[in-house]
């Protein structure tokens, strides 16, 4: 079990409280807003944290991807990139798409 199956074991048996609680300490952790493919329509609906709750509202376009260095990504074990469009971790990893390599 790798540490975002951890991670999800843990979420999946937290309580209301406790995700919420948890998804503002992600999203004091997030680094999306410095990330080129953020935008004006994110920054209004302060989206954040893509790559646990899963894609927003806005629409994005590929600019660069900075989910790597993420604190969030780092804590959770996460090995994708580009949230903001593909969705969520566990909705990227089920659909097979490629893993970035640490450090691009």
């Amino acid at each position: 079990m790798d540490n975002f199956e951890k991670n999800r074991d843990r979420w999946s048996r937290m309580s209301r409280q406790g995700r919420e609680q948890e998804t503002r300490k992600l999203k004091m952790l997030c680094n999306c807003p410095q990330c080129p493919s953020y935008n004006e329509c994110a920054d209004a609906k302060s989206d954040l944290a893509f790559c646990i709750i899963g894609k927003g509202t806005c629409s994005f376009e590929e600019n660069g991807c900075i989910c790597a260095s993420c604190p969030v990504a780092q804590e959770w074990g996460l090995m994708h990139q580009y949230y903001c469009i593909n969705g969520a971790e566990l909705d990227v990893r089920g659909a097979g798409r490629e893993t970035i390599e640490p450090g691009n």
